[in-house]
Formats: structure tokens, sequence, C-alpha cells
């Protein structure tokens, strides 16, 4: 966190100890996420989350938005084009608990299932 980041909140802050994981880009899976689009995804919830990086509506009868346009006509854009996209470091935080809690399951088949 950067203190310049908290306008309003300096004065609370200075002082404060924060601490933030440590955290990589993946980059084969950014590669995969900005090459996703509505029609090359099986994810149920892909199209919520096109429908807000692209301010569209999938139903113009439930748009949430003043003059939103219809998502149909978005299809041929890409994550990386929407407006302030930066890419989340985040993936690899996911990975290294999926890692962990796959090592924690292997150690505890070894050690219950001896013999199997």
């Amino acid at each position: 966190m950067n203190i310049d980041d908290m306008d309003g909140f300096e004065e609370v802050l200075v002082g404060s100890l924060t601490i933030q994981a440590y955290t990589v880009r993946v980059a084969p899976f950014q590669k995969y996420f900005e090459s996703l689009t509505p029609a090359n995804t099986s994810n149920p919830w892909f199209q919520l989350l096109w429908s807000e990086l692209f301010a569209c509506t999938w139903n113009d009868t439930t748009a949430d938005w003043t003059n939103a346009t219809h998502c149909n006509s978005t299809l041929t854009s890409r994550i990386p084009d929407t407006p302030g996209y930066a890419p989340e470091c985040t993936a690899s935080i996911i990975l290294d608990a999926v890692d962990v809690y796959v090592d924690a399951i292997r150690r505890l088949v070894g050690d219950l299932c001896v013999g199997m």
C-alpha cells in the first residue's frame, strides 16, 4: 500500500505498518485470461464479468446502466482493450494456495493409507 493512494487518510496512516503478500505475474495465465471472450469460455460467471468490463448488457430489459450497449456489439473486443485495464497479480497467490493443499492431501494420504 502506498500512503499517497490513501487520499484523506494520510494523518491516520502515518507510522502504520502494512503487510502485503508477495505476488508475481503468471504470464501464461495472463495470456489465457486476456484471450477470453464470451464465445470461448464455459465459465458461467464470465458474461457478468464481461458486462461489467465493457459496460454492456446481455438483456436489454435488465440493463443497469444508462445508455448501455448490447454486449453482442463488444464480442470482437478483448479484455486488455477496456479502459483502465491493469493485469492482476493475484494468480500467483492462488497457485501457491492450491499447491499447499495438494501437498497436504498427498502427505495425508501417504500417512493414513500406508500400503495402498
